[in-house]
């Protein structure tokens, strides 16, 4: 299909298996036809290595060319295949002055065609939109895409030519262990107005990288992060970042677990974007109390278009859905907010579960509290004893200390005896049946050596048999 008025080239859809150069011969006439085609549409066919050249050769003739959709053209073809396929069109690419937007969307080709396309991407002059869907790119791809704009960056003065505007790359296990890198690469471009990374396995330290270099993009209109995983700190870095995108329009963060503290964090930053119009929170454990922030943030959103709460853990019917509804009238957005047909309440277990965890938290906290109070009490006794035996204690005789002796259990003194004055054994009373976890009474000072030991002896045996109700 040619158009010589819309300056367009499309196979889209038709399911061609392009193989050899005669496959494409026909096509390669019909683009060659147009003078000043400004975008080609190859998607939904699968195209090989030979008829890959052909194509190359015709588009690098087509200095007017503004847009590359080459997205789903490797369905059942071998990696080698797809990896020098992949180069010798991105490659026919890179001298075009006029080409805007790059696709290859829909294409697995994974970590060896971000290899492929790197050339590419490190030496483009005007590219200013790149589309890499559902890729499989994982870490290493993701990382090799970074390092391609990074390196292109650096090569060129600060003024020079177009800057990147627009990149989505979701749908592609970039994890956290390319967030740095690409955290990187948006910091140094500074210039995207769009940035689309859902569905990559990202975790909040990751989302925490990324927020650096996407806070440095003041010109950010379009973010889209949904099903990466937030939790609380991700949350946090978010909302730190929602003041620098005056311009944002669009915010999905979908399906990103915020959860109840995250989100309310979230809800009170958006303060700072008025100019937004659609809002996706869909699906992040968002609890009732949770959503009152952005209930009071609403008013100033005036430009909303779109609110998305569904799936959320609080009733459509509640009353701060009620509110959300009220405010959003009163500045005519009666249609903004979308369907809550999927509202996940909190079942009667889960509520009781966490009604018992808040109980046990705070039964924990009123535990720790009495203990350190146990504790001073203890200390103070402690103290208070230890003042006493001083103030008791007896000048000893040359200025030395008596050593204490210890003073001996009825358990501790089977094998052992006293000596009393005069030099005779003493024989104290054993074996009363007092039991080794029973307290045992305190060791009092002694007056002297000999007598002290007899007095202590007897109020042992005292104190013994009252316990044991020996008469």
């Amino acid at each position: 299909m040619t158009d010589s008025v819309q300056s367009t080239f499309s196979i889209f859809g038709k399911g061609l298996k392009l193989d050899t150069a005669s496959d494409v011969k026909e096509h390669i006439e019909k683009i060659k036809e147009i003078e000043q085609l400004e975008e080609i549409k190859l998607g939904g066919n699968t195209i090989g290595v030979e008829a890959a050249k052909e194509l190359a050769k015709a588009l690098s003739e087509k200095h007017t060319l503004k847009i590359a959709d080459l997205s789903d053209i490797f369905t059942g073809r071998l990696k080698d295949e797809v990896k020098e396929s992949v180069k010798v069109l991105c490659d026919a690419l890179v001298d075009l002055p006029n080409l805007k937007t790059l696709n290859l969307s829909d294409n697995a080709f994974g970590p060896m065609g971000a290899e492929s396309m790197y050339n590419f991407l490190a030496n483009t002059k005007s590219l200013t939109e790149l589309l890499l869907n559902n890729n499989g790119l994982g870490i290493q791809g993701g990382k090799l895409i970074a390092q391609a704009f990074i390196e292109n960056k650096a090569n060129r003065d600060e003024d020079s030519g177009q800057t990147l505007q627009k990149i989505v790359m979701g749908r592609n296990r970039l994890e956290n262990g390319s967030a740095k890198v690409i955290s990187e690469m948006l910091e140094r471009l500074g210039s995207l107005r769009e940035v689309r990374l859902p569905q990559n396995g990202i975790r909040p330290e990751g989302i925490i990288d990324l927020m650096k270099g996407l806070s440095c993009n003041k010109e950010l209109m379009h973010l889209d992060l949904q099903d990466n995983t937030f939790t609380f700190s991700g949350s946090e870095a978010l909302a730190t970042s929602l003041p620098n995108w005056e311009k944002l329009e669009i915010l999905n963060v979908g399906d990103c677990l915020l959860g109840a503290k995250g989100a309310p964090l979230v809800a009170n930053a958006l303060i700072h974007n008025k100019s937004l119009k659609q809002l996706f929170l869909q699906y992040n454990e968002i609890e009732e109390d949770s959503i009152r922030n952005l209930a009071d943030i609403l008013s100033n959103l005036t430009y909303l278009e779109s609110l998305d709460l569904n799936g959320n853990r609080f009733n459509e019917d509640s009353e701060i859905i009620d509110k959300i509804r009220e405010i959003l009238s009163e500045n005519g957005l009666d249609d903004v907010l979308g369907s809550l047909s999927d509202m996940e309440d909190l079942s009667s277990d889960e509520e009781e579960e966490e009604e018992e965890e808040e109980e046990e938290e705070e039964e924990i906290e009123e535990e720790i509290e009495e203990e350190k109070e146990e504790e001073k009490e203890e200390k103070k006794e402690e103290e208070k004893i230890k003042e006493e035996k001083k103030e008791k204690e007896p000048t000893p005789i040359n200025g030395e200390k008596e050593q204490e002796k210890p003073l001996t259990t009825a358990v501790e003194t089977k094998a052992e005896t006293a000596i009393n004055e005069s030099g005779k054994k003493v024989k104290p009373e054993t074996q009363l049946g007092l039991g080794l976890d029973e307290p045992r009474p305190p060791t009092p000072r002694r007056k002297s050596a000999a007598d002290e030991l007899n007095d202590d002896i007897a109020n042992l045996i005292d104190s013994m048999k009252n316990k044991m109700n020996i008469n």
